[in-house]
């Protein structure tokens, strides 16, 4: 098991195995945010903000792109685990 998460989460590839995976999955995920701020980080250098020198038009694309992976994001921050609570536990927390 420990061998296969390792292998799920190497940085070869760019995470290509873990964003694979993470796509396919649907419901309650657990994200590695460091892929996914890294990914921020990429759109946000590579593209300009604005379309032309003039800086009159927003460079949509990137917009577009930052979107979708804030989007992912808030999607599986509002997405709840499918468990119940052990209530016994609960009690001895509180």
């Amino acid at each position: 098991v420990f061998d296969g998460l390792v292998e799920l989460v190497t940085s070869s590839g760019n995470y290509n195995r873990y964003r694979q995976r993470f796509s396919e999955c649907s419901g309650f995920r657990f994200p590695i945010l460091g892929v996914h701020l890294k990914d921020l980080i990429a759109v946000h250098v590579a593209l300009p903000d604005w379309f032309d020198p003039e800086k009159t038009r927003v460079n949509l694309t990137k917009t577009h792109q930052l979107y979708a992976i804030l989007e992912e994001l808030a999607l599986i921050q509002s997405t709840p685990p499918s468990i119940e609570a052990n209530s016994d536990l609960l009690n001895l927390l509180i």
